[in-house]
């Protein structure tokens, strides 16, 4: 089956393109959960569509850039 014949996945209303992520708001602002993010990946890479797979990339990057790298930091991984 070709990319165009697959059918695409429906983005949430609260997926914020700015940040490849879903936006949560709260009383306490806007925040995006790393944890839904890599969720919402997979179920992107699962449609096998094209579009999809790009946009799964671009949110896997936006999950790894907020990874806590400093060892020391009690949030490391």
């Amino acid at each position: 089956m070709h990319s165009d014949e697959m059918t695409r996945f429906t983005l949430p209303s609260n997926f914020n393109p700015d940040t490849c992520m879903i936006a949560n708001e709260t009383e306490f602002g806007r925040f995006h959960e790393s944890r839904r993010a890599a969720r919402l990946a997979k179920d992107l890479l699962a449609t096998g569509h094209a579009d999809d797979i790009a946009l799964a990339h671009d949110v896997l990057r936006a999950v790894l850039a907020c990874q806590e790298r400093d060892a020391r930091d009690p949030h490391v991984g």
